[in-house]
């Protein structure tokens, strides 16, 4: 994924949570796409609520990301 189709895919998430899976399977879960930042060449992760990180922050070199999913989330009853 270049850094142009990273970033339109993060801007186009409508403020859902994402799961980011790298190369080696290791796979990262977000709460809001506010805690992901593109640089050249990296996706960088940083921690915050509700967040399965287990670390501060995550470099993603772009070429090591294997798959990046908005999650659904369920619509709460009335």
């Amino acid at each position: 994924m270049t850094q142009l189709s990273m970033k339109q895919f993060i801007e186009k998430s409508a403020h859902q949570p994402l799961r980011i899976q790298v190369a080696d399977g290791a796979t990262y879960k977000l709460s809001h796409p506010d805690f992901a930042f593109v640089t050249e060449g990296s996706l960088i992760l940083a921690s915050g609520p509700g967040h399965e990180l287990g670390v501060e922050f995550v470099v993603c070199p772009l070429a090591q990301i294997a798959r990046i999913e908005v999650v659904r989330t369920k619509a709460k009853a009335a």
